[in-house]
């Protein structure tokens, strides 16, 4: 008998089988058995009124794990604009025409608009890249001096 030797508790034991008639179980039969293969998979995607509860419970959580920090990028690029710029984006959009207090208004945090109100004002954004993308001399840091 061809046995192998297995320390255990510090004494070496001859183990009951030879090492060879150890049954050996190829890597993809142990994957399939640890993740299933996709034929397995009966869940449907959520849709509708519960993908809608599952996106607000999401942002819920962000909200509380976060306790408010949580932006997403255009928030971040909202707040870092600054506060003369928003206001003259607002009215550039026609949002902030009628308002009592502009500077309020332009305060405000991104999701606090209304989605017809960020799109115009991301409309008008899109317009001024492509109206200031090749502004060159405007923007130079040029001395100009009056002559007399």
């Amino acid at each position: 008998m061809s046995g192998a030797a297995v320390v255990t508790g510090g004494e070496s034991q001859v183990a009951p089988w030879p090492v060879d008639a150890l049954p050996m179980v190829t890597a993809p039969r142990v994957l399939n058995v640890l993740a299933p293969g996709q034929d397995d998979v009966t869940a449907e995607p959520a849709k509708g009124k519960v993908l809608a509860d599952l996106m607000r419970v999401r942002d819920e959580y962000a909200e509380i794990a976060t306790r408010g920090r949580f932006k997403d990028a255009a928030s971040r690029e909202w707040g870092a604009i600054p506060l003369n710029w928003r206001m003259n984006l607002l009215l550039v959009a026609g949002i902030g025409v009628d308002a009592d207090d502009l500077e309020a208004l332009a305060r405000r945090r991104w999701d606090l608009f209304s989605p017809h109100e960020r799109n115009q004002l991301r409309m008008e954004i899109r317009t001024g890249k492509r109206a200031l993308a090749h502004v060159v001399a405007l923007a130079a840091r040029v001395v100009e001096v009056e002559v007399q």
